[in-house]
């Protein structure tokens, strides 16, 4: 006669039934409480470029928008302003850390874009935007996608 109440290693079922039943529960509550990420929840990236760019989401008719897209100080974390040289026909885009006095020439930061896309086309806003959503649709389709990726 077979004896269930034990296996041959001595361990008796019951522990590992409660086991199972613990790490079942673990697992369950794991997946409920660690939702995945949400777009939401991406509101700042540097691309690769130094430059730390954060943002917040407004609801709008077609879904999510970029809204109060900001720069900010890789040294300081302090938020970049525009340098009085800057100038909306001249498209110098210039901006300083009012705290470290770093300058950040967004124009060099952006160089290869511009190369691309023409550099009177767009401002450096336009193209972080776009980044954004290239990285938020990636996020929405529970892809990874790195700064090269979004870049192009």
């Amino acid at each position: 006669m077979v004896d269930l109440a034990c296996f041959t290693f001595g361990v008796p079922i019951w522990l590992l039934v409660l086991l199972s039943v613990f790490t079942l529960w673990s697992i369950v509550r794991w997946l409920l409480c660690c939702p995945s990420p949400s777009v939401k929840d991406y509101t700042e990236d540097d691309f690769g470029r130094g430059v730390r760019w954060r943002w917040v989401w407004e609801p709008s008719p077609g879904g999510l928008r970029v809204a109060n897209l900001l720069s900010y100080c890789p040294v300081d974390d302090c938020r970049l302003v525009p340098n009085a040289s800057t100038h909306k026909y001249l498209r110098c885009e210039v901006r300083t850390c009012t705290i470290c006095r770093t300058s950040w020439d967004l124009d060099v930061e952006f160089a290869d874009v511009y190369a691309d896309v023409g550099h009177h086309n767009f401002s450096p806003e336009d193209v972080v935007t776009i980044w954004i959503d290239r990285k938020a649709r990636a996020i929405e389709r529970g892809e990874e996608m790195d700064d090269e990726t979004a870049h192009n």
